[in-house]
């Protein structure tokens, strides 16, 4: 950003997860969405609210509680936010239902996906995933801005009376990179969770056709991931940076069918510059423009080939950091921000 500290404020982030830690693409989200809200706000600082034992490194406080949020812990946090002159009080993720109604300010929370409609999804799928549509919709009321990352998710709170209900994209820069010269395989990087455990099920066949296929992150783990043919798959597990993957393959695979919230592992592919293969879920919620270089195809079990010789054609690089820069820069999610500050 040209403009550095655009407000004068002093902000406060809380979570009840050590997304610094990044061990999943969702840590990797809140993460840059901290960064970016250092470059925004004077100060920034943490307040991580946990059980555990673990205590975070950035700057700001460790709450650590035995239960539910008691009289205590709130006067405590009320008297730290004062001491600290904070005037901005940013969620991630957690709703923080006892804390967040007691506080003086503005109050905004970031929501990855509506929890009762994910768990929507996931049992039309014949996983379970509960959540409580009553209870979650009353805890948002509690802040004066949702954001979410989805457009048709902000449409339906509206619907649900959250008048309040905003997208905000996710951060990203662009960072193209080039896979090795021996590097002519396909791959797939992920968590370990229902969605895409699922989507690595639909891919045997596909991955029986193909040269080689790479797999990393904790889906490496998952009982379909084994399944796939042994002898075309290399399995990385999880890895310290995601360069390390992107510099494996030449295409990027999506093969996820269900789910909430927009596909991160969609954003971080395009961020690199990698030609994507993917579900129409996969890139449902973003920007128009996205189908000049994703090529889609809905069975990843009919997928082959000339599937990634045409997705491979389809990519443009120019347009891709074009699609970055509109869409995921500072300048973009600043425009969000200013239009509720």
């Amino acid at each position: 950003m040209e403009d550095s500290k655009v407000y004068r404020l002093n902000a406060c982030v809380y979570c009840v997860t050590p997304f610094w830690l990044g061990n999943s693409g969702l840590d990797s989200l809140l993460m840059n969405r901290y960064r970016f809200l250092c470059r925004v706000f004077e100060e920034v600082q943490v307040l991580f609210v946990t059980q555990s034992r673990l205590i975070c490194p950035l700057p700001g406080e460790t709450l650590t509680v035995q239960g539910p949020l008691v009289a205590r812990d709130v006067a405590s946090v009320k008297l730290w936010c004062r001491r600290n002159k904070i005037s901005v009080h940013y969620s991630f993720l957690d709703c923080l239902p006892g804390l967040i109604e007691h506080l003086d300010g503005q109050k905004l929370c970031e929501i990855s996906d509506v929890w009762h409609l994910r768990s929507k999804a996931f049992a039309a799928f014949g996983y379970q995933h509960g959540s409580n549509e009553k209870a979650e919709l009353s805890n948002m009321k509690l802040y004066d801005t949702v954001f979410l990352l989805n457009p048709s998710e902000a449409s339906y709170l509206l619907q649900k009376g959250i008048a309040h209900a905003r997208q905000l994209l996710p951060c990203a820069s662009f960072n193209a990179v080039t896979a090795s010269d021996a590097a002519s395989a396909a791959g797939m990087i992920g968590a370990a969770n229902h969605p895409n455990a699922h989507g690595v099920r639909q891919l045997d066949q596909f991955v029986a056709r193909i040269e080689s296929f790479v797999l990393a992150g904790d889906i490496c783990g998952v009982a379909d991931a084994k399944a796939l043919p042994q002898q075309k798959v290399t399995y990385m597990g999880r890895v310290a940076d995601p360069e390390h993957f992107y510099r494996r393959v030449t295409t990027v695979v999506s093969p996820i069918q269900f789910g909430a919230g927009l596909k991160m592992k969609v954003l971080e592919a395009i961020s690199y510059g990698k030609p994507l293969l993917a579900t129409a879920h996969s890139v449902e919620g973003y920007p128009d423009g996205i189908e000049e270089f994703v090529t889609t195809g809905d069975d990843p079990k009919d997928w082959s080939t000339a599937d990634l010789e045409r997705a491979q054609a389809t990519t443009n690089i120019e347009h891709q950091r074009e699609y970055i820069e509109q869409n995921f820069s500072d300048r973009a999610l600043l425009a969000c921000l200013t239009a509720v500050l």
